[in-house]
């Protein structure tokens, strides 16, 4: 399954009126006993907004160390330890009483964000917009949730007042230039809605605003890299492992250089720059997502026999790493999840099968450690969505119906317009399979329309049912995309094949 990353930039400061140029910036106003812990706060979202995420967590403990009641320095953490960011939001929400009226309404923002209550989130944003609605942080958090709601059209609304509000948001261009061009897992408007010259001059601000930030130049590399142009993208993205030198955002300037050698066709360097990306990372957790890259380097080489031995490789070395049992049992899924799904197209059902039964038991260990309700129904959401994928892929789609029963009942908990996703994909796909063509596409448009995998499908089906233009423009879309993800791995020399077939 496809997730969207769910950290955000919550850019909440003290109340503050100044004069930039012909602006007057609103910012929120931000409670706690210290000086120095508002200064370390204000300094750490900074930081987080271009990517330096290890260096926000050590200026958040100390925030916190100065003064624990510092509710907005809790709501912020967003640790990669489920543990801890259930303990910060917690404490975020106990002291929610204690602020101000904006200060409580961007807690229950976000508290109901991790719920997935996106219906809730909505509401309380909107009310921080009607409490503060000349703050551009009012706008940039309607703008963050309008985003995970997949109502990107009125994300770039609010985010666009928020620019005009304070022109050198950081955070709102950055939201905007991901509508546009991919970069990590921002929020991507459907393919024909987006156009390049806008992210360059989202790109091109950044730079203006932040010139000493490595992300700036990455985001404008991007840009390039989308394009085919990646010799153009290179010196862009060598400026940003520059600016990124020594921080802990350097592992990423080396991982999305490497991308760019990887799709300009010389693996051998991408995989130099993977492991130097591995080397400076700063956090084990990290170390192993890095290692998730090489992996997809070998499906885009269309070696799965390489893509499973960096598996093994993986795995082994994950005793080095010496991670709590949480973050083992999650990396243990991980690893098997991927075996699951190299095996299962490959087409070797019995080790496919075994490698899921292992990652969906990891996950549900995990899930018994951190004991919190949402991660529980996300385990077993998790494990509904792919027993589903794995009865279609062999052709099963008795049994995918019965897995997708328990999925969409699992799915209707989450309040949010993207909950059903997943579920109308492999229903779409199970539909194809058993031969209804017209139906199977009516589904796939219910589903998530920045899937590459589900959008393959589409245009399979699109094919199927006699409308070969439309799906030759979609497997061109496929085949021309530059950025790393297994999603995309999986089905982008698939559809280069099916465009050679014409």
């Amino acid at each position: 399954m496809h997730y969207k990353r769910t950290t955000f930039f919550l850019t909440t400061s003290i109340l503050f009126l100044f004069s930039c140029a012909k602006e007057t910036i609103i910012e929120i106003p931000v409670s706690t006993t210290s000086d120095s812990a508002r200064k370390l706060y204000k300094k750490a979202i900074y930081l987080d907004e271009q990517g330096q995420w290890f260096e926000k967590i050590a200026l958040l403990d100390s925030a916190i160390l100065i003064d624990p009641k510092f509710a907005l320095a809790h709501l912020n953490y967003n640790s990669n330890d489920p543990i801890k960011q259930k303990e910060h939001l917690q404490k975020a929400v106990e002291l929610k009483n204690s602020v101000t009226k904006s200060e409580k309404l961007i807690i229950e923002t976000f508290e109901n964000f991790y719920l997935k209550n996106l219906d809730f989130a909505l509401e309380k944003a909107k009310e921080l917009v009607k409490t503060q609605p000349n703050s551009y942080e009012a706008y940039n958090t309607l703008g963050f949730i309008y985003s995970v709601r997949d109502e990107l059209l009125k994300a770039e609304e609010s985010f666009l007042k928020a620019i005009n509000l304070n022109s050198n948001n950081y955070f709102a261009h950055s939201f905007l230039f991901g509508q546009h061009v991919e970069v990590g897992d921002y929020f991507l408007l459907p393919e024909e809605k987006r156009n390049i010259d806008i992210a360059l001059k989202h790109a091109t601000d950044l730079i203006k605003i932040r010139p000493n930030a490595g992300m700036s130049y990455h985001l404008k590399a991007n840009c390039y890299r989308k394009q085919g142009e990646f010799d153009k993208a290179r010196p862009l993205y060598e400026k940003a492992i520059e600016k990124r030198k020594g921080t802990s955002s350097e592992a990423n300037a080396y991982l999305v250089s490497g991308h760019n050698y990887m799709f300009g066709g010389n693996f051998e360097t991408a995989r130099k720059q993977y492991d130097k990306a591995i080397k400076v990372s700063k956090h084990n957790r990290g170390k192993f997502q890095l290692g998730n890259y090489v992996t997809w380097s070998y499906l885009f080489n269309d070696d799965y026999t390489g893509a499973l031995k960096n598996i093994d490789k993986v795995e082994k070395n994950l005793k080095d790493l010496l991670f709590e049992k949480e973050a083992e049992l999650n990396s243990l899924a991980a690893i098997n999840w991927q075996r699951f799904f190299l095996y299962a197209h490959l087409g070797s059902e019995k080790e496919a099968k075994k490698a899921l039964n292992k990652s969906s038991e990891y996950w549900k260990r995990r899930a018994e450690i951190i004991k919190d309700k949402t991660v529980s129904r996300e385990s077993r959401r998790r494990t509904s969505y792919n027993n589903a994928w794995a009865a279609i892929l062999f052709g099963k789609y008795e049994l995918a119906r019965k897995n997708l029963k328990e999925l969409k009942k699992i799915s209707n908990e989450i309040k949010s317009p993207t909950a059903l996703y997943g579920y109308f994909g492999l229903l779409a796909m199970t539909t194809q399979g058993e031969g209804d063509h017209e139906a199977a596409l009516e589904f796939f448009n219910k589903s998530d329309p920045s899937n590459t995998y589900f959008q393959y499908y589409k245009a399979i089906a699109l094919k199927s049912a006699g409308k070969r233009e439309t799906a030759n423009h979609i497997f061109k879309e496929i085949s021309s995309t530059n950025f790393s993800y297994w999603q995309l791995g999986l089905v982008r020399s698939r559809a280069k094949q099916q465009l050679q077939q014409g």
